[in-house]
């Protein structure tokens, strides 16, 4: 199931083409404004609410337990 695995660091949907948002369109070069766009105003926001992971080196999401499908392992 898509919505079990991990996702990306950054998504980009056209809704009204792509209302389910199956089509990640982020690395498209037409949309690299929107996406410098984006990220100075999330990085502004992060400031602004005092972010705790901001200029953290731990993910701490990336600790919690993971429940999609596990890659598998060559015996």
């Amino acid at each position: 199931q898509v919505s079990l695995e991990k996702r990306p660091a950054r998504e980009l949907y056209i809704l009204t083409n792509d209302p389910d948002q199956m089509n990640n369109v982020v690395a498209a070069p037409a949309n690299a404004r929107i996406i410098k766009n984006l990220k100075k105003k999330l990085d502004l926001w992060r400031k602004q609410t005092s972010d705790p992971l901001l200029g953290s080196d731990k993910e701490i999401f990336d600790t919690y337990p993971y429940y999609g499908r596990q890659a598998k392992t060559e015996q």
